[in-house]
């Protein structure tokens, strides 16, 4: 076999090894389950070729790969056309509408602002958690001086 050879058939073999996203999970933390997920599937896209693929077959992809919770609350969706229901950007928008939605901020800014560093815990265990929390806290520009203010409160 030539080398040629051999580079075509294990780079056409590439997308079958690269494993899909992790289902969509809609728990206690839906923004960062949705973000994570969205996060893989944009990788899984391009890492397969997959965003080169026809919109109704990408959408097929994504919908098989979302899991059936999160396919039930696909379906229950609205979209202005029927069209919508097929293109991945329409889905991508309505997942992030729902998921981010669901986020209650004034909680997630309760339970950051509660958060003090424990006996023995790593400073940067505490740095990264509240930098974890502060993901649903919707504190934009002062992200950082808030993460910042509960180091030296907390």
């Amino acid at each position: 076999m030539s080398t040629s050879t051999r580079n075509v058939s294990m780079s056409s073999s590439l997308p079958s090894v690269i494993p899909p996203p992790t289902l969509l999970k809609l728990g206690s933390d839906v923004a960062a389950d949705w973000e994570r997920f969205r996060s893989e599937w944009e990788n899984y896209e391009i890492a397969t070729d997959l965003e080169s693929a026809n919109g109704k077959k990408r959408a097929a992809v994504l919908l098989a790969c979302i899991g059936s919770v999160a396919h039930s609350v696909f379906r229950s969706f609205k979209f202005q056309n029927a069209d919508d229901r097929s293109a991945v950007s329409k889905i991508i928008e309505a997942f992030g509408r729902y998921c981010i939605s669901e986020t209650n901020v004034t909680y997630e800014r309760y339970v950051f602002n509660q958060r003090v560093q424990q006996p023995g815990e790593a400073i940067e265990d505490y740095v990264a958690d509240l930098c974890e929390l502060a993901k649903t806290c919707q504190l934009e520009q002062l992200e950082d001086s808030l993460i910042r203010d509960r180091i030296v409160v907390g």
